[in-house]
């Protein structure tokens, strides 16, 4: 008895229950794979929208960048200009004072911190040289035209 029941158990999980089984496996699949094409078509448009913000993002660096250049270009322009005149007005003020073979405590103090800017944008030797000769002067007092001790 004891093996038909299990003879007939075996025919009904072979008959019933493997069939339903497979049934609920499939609709399993198709609930799983349409979700996982919903999930697919999500990230595609997900996707598809951050390249389309990285690629305007990449545009407003470029246009940064151009800027950038311009405003260095503009930069290294004005430094050239500004060295330009830095020499120009330290040529003449050096000279005076060395012609005149003096100089005053102010003019000193103006000029040589005038001096020091123009070096720290590549000012040459040719000023150097009368800045050395500029530097030794004896100091007046520009009110009274007297010597400084």
């Amino acid at each position: 008895m004891t093996n038909y029941i299990l003879q007939f158990i075996l025919q009904l999980f072979t008959v019933a229950i493997i069939p339903l089984v497979k049934i609920w496996f499939d609709n399993s699949n198709k609930q799983i794979t349409k979700q996982f094409e919903q999930l697919s078509d999500e990230v595609k448009s997900i996707q598809d929208k951050t390249e389309k913000q990285l690629d305007k993002v990449n545009m407003e660096i470029k246009n940064t960048q151009d800027k950038v250049d311009e405003v260095t270009q503009i930069g290294l322009q004005n430094r050239d200009s500004n060295k330009s005149i830095m020499s120009y007005r330290l040529h003449n003020e050096f000279s005076e004072s060395i012609e005149r073979g003096h100089t005053t405590s102010e003019d000193l103090s103006e000029l040589s911190g005038l001096y020091k800017s123009y070096k720290e944008i590549g000012g040459n030797g040719k000023i150097e040289t009368l800045f050395n000769r500029f530097a030794k002067l004896p100091i007046k007092n520009r009110r009274t035209n007297k010597w400084n001790n």
